[in-house]
């Protein structure tokens, strides 16, 4: 994706503050309202009680802060970080969290780890690491474009990154989640009812 980045979109409560909670309630929801959803794929990790573990803003509206706590698992595995769009909704980016997030987004979901940064793969990727799971993840290339990956098996951290720094040219890339993860796509037909259930989803809008 490049050039006009209104068409990409963040969701996780409809406006009477329910959940969408899958992605066939999501495009169901962006039918209706008159949308043509193209691809829709789950954004960044989240707690139990269905919440956005970082930084959610939807629309320029922020319905989850900032996370800057240490803890467990792959959010905090550091450097973690923020895909973000900006607010005039012209370029797209992706900074380590501890960065000064000195922005007024229209769109940013935090997550983690970061899997690339300036194009360096995260220094605690291993490429004999036993961990192989589904992942999703969102990654810009040096031209601005984004790019909305997911892994057809599982996989290592370490290969879901060489895979956006050499096979998609990206320079910086961020993981969203994994084992969970699903990514549709309009040439799927109706995504299926009764699945996996998320926080934030990424959808791309005709």
């Amino acid at each position: 994706m490049r050039g006009n980045f209104s068409k990409l979109q963040l969701h996780w409560k409809r406006e009477d503050g329910s959940l969408f909670g899958t992605l066939a309630a999501l495009h169901d929801h962006l039918l209706a309202a008159g949308e043509k959803p193209l691809c829709l794929m789950n954004a960044g990790i989240f707690n139990p009680q269905q919440e956005p573990l970082g930084w959610h803003v939807e629309r320029g509206r922020e319905l989850r802060p900032l996370n800057r706590e240490a803890g467990e698992g792959n959010f905090f595995l550091m450097p973690n970080g923020v895909f973000a769009i900006s607010g005039d909704q012209l370029s797209a980016s992706i900074r380590p969290t501890q960065e000064p997030q000195e922005m007024n987004p229209f769109l940013a979901t935090q997550s983690g780890p970061l899997l690339l940064h300036r194009g360096a793969i995260h220094q605690a990727f291993k490429p004999e690491s036993p961990n192989k799971n589904i992942r999703n993840g969102v990654g810009i290339r040096e031209d601005g474009s984004v790019v909305l990956a997911i892994s057809s098996s599982p996989v290592r951290l370490y290969d879901f990154a060489t895979y956006f720094k050499d096979t998609q040219r990206c320079t910086d890339a961020l993981y969203l989640d994994g084992t969970i993860s699903r990514c549709w796509l309009k040439s799927e037909g109706k995504p299926p009812s009764g699945d996996q259930q998320f926080a934030g989803m990424l959808a791309v809008v005709a």
